[in-house]
């Protein structure tokens, strides 16, 4: 049973790393499920050293291999000259000028427009340093500042219309509503909290969702965009949001109980599967196709400029006649800065 244990949470991270890359998010929460297998391994064995170290092991290959084959998934649709999660630099940034988001750097450096991949990341990194020297007491602003942001952004989905938008039909509606599911939070965590010595899922649950809350910090939920950055940690936060609920409205008490026989292969069948669609699915979309140059004849005369666009036809390019059109006569809602 022990081994089925470790294939399945090995299994699981490897999934939930995989997904952290799909769409970069609370990375914290990885070493934090590595913290609960070393913990849970002390508590059997009763010592600060665990004698079996399976689970850390198992758990740490996968987030290996995973590293490995997204960067297989780089090369094959054609994304190794991009910087990795270069979007963090941003943010960073926001975060150093006092939690105002990541498009501060072109309000404090409109110089940096234009500016290649590479160079621009480390102009931006450059800057945040400098600022962070000159205005050490913005960042530790920042912090606090994101870790309340959490919750008030977490649940931002439930609303009956965009809650941080100017629209106020619904404002007092909408609080109500997550300022609810916050409370359930909240109960949730405390239900955890008080049968942590008898449950073992509920260690589980709260160092998972210990690491997500310490990830605020480092993915900002002001440009966390609807907090879709969270993505792939969020069934931890309704889950435990669900035990809230079930302790708020005096459910059944939660009992431990251990998986039977046929839900190994089926849960083992069900991580292949989607295994196999984050592996195969960007190379069937992108990295199957030729990234050839394409030659186009000029048709432009002497004194005019060409430009060429490859693009997906999924995509859309909108052209306007001068630079001095904005988005907001194309796109009404659209707000530029």
């Amino acid at each position: 049973a022990e081994e089925y244990e470790v294939v399945l949470g090995s299994s699981g991270l490897f999934v939930l790393t995989m997904a952290l890359f799909a769409r970069a998010g609370a990375f914290l929460v990885l070493p934090a499920i590595l913290l609960y297998f070393w913990h849970t391994g002390r508590i059997n064995h009763r010592s600060l050293i665990p004698r079996n170290w399976y689970s850390v092991a198992g758990g740490l290959t996968a987030i290996v291999i995973a590293v490995g084959c997204n960067s297989l998934l780089r090369q094959w649709t054609g994304a190794s000259q991009n910087v990795l999660f270069g979007n963090a630099a941003f943010s960073l940034y926001g975060m150093a000028a006092g939690y105002k988001g990541w498009s501060q750097i072109f309000r404090d450096h409109p110089e940096f427009y234009g500016s290649s991949n590479p160079v621009f990341i480390n102009q931006i990194l450059e800057a945040t340093w400098t600022l962070i020297q000159h205005q050490p007491l913005q960042l530790a602003k920042a912090v606090v500042l994101s870790f309340g942001d959490f919750f008030v952004r977490v649940f931002g989905f439930a609303k009956f219309n965009f809650l941080f938008q100017d629209f106020r039909e619904h404002l007092i509606l909408n609080l109500i509503v997550v300022s609810l599911l916050n409370l359930c939070l909240f109960a949730g965590v405390f239900r955890l909290w008080k049968c942590r010595a008898e449950i073992r899922e509920a260690r589980l649950l709260l160092f998972a969702f210990t690491g997500i809350v310490l990830s605020a910090p480092f993915v900002p939920p002001i440009d966390a965009d609807s907090m879709r950055a969270y993505a792939a940690t969020f069934p931890f936060v309704a889950l435990i949001t669900g035990i809230g609920m079930a302790s708020v409205f005096g459910l059944g008490p939660w009992r431990e109980a251990a998986a039977e026989g046929p839900v190994i292969p089926i849960a083992a069948i069900l991580s292949a599967s989607v295994i196999s669609i984050a592996l195969l699915g960007p190379w069937a979309v992108r990295g199957a196709g030729s990234h050839a140059n394409f030659e186009v004849q000029k048709l432009c005369s002497a004194n005019e400029k060409s430009y060429v666009f490859q693009t997906h036809p999924a995509l859309a390019v909108h052209l306007v006649e001068d630079s001095g059109q904005g988005l907001k006569e194309s796109y009404p809602s659209t707000t530029v800065d």
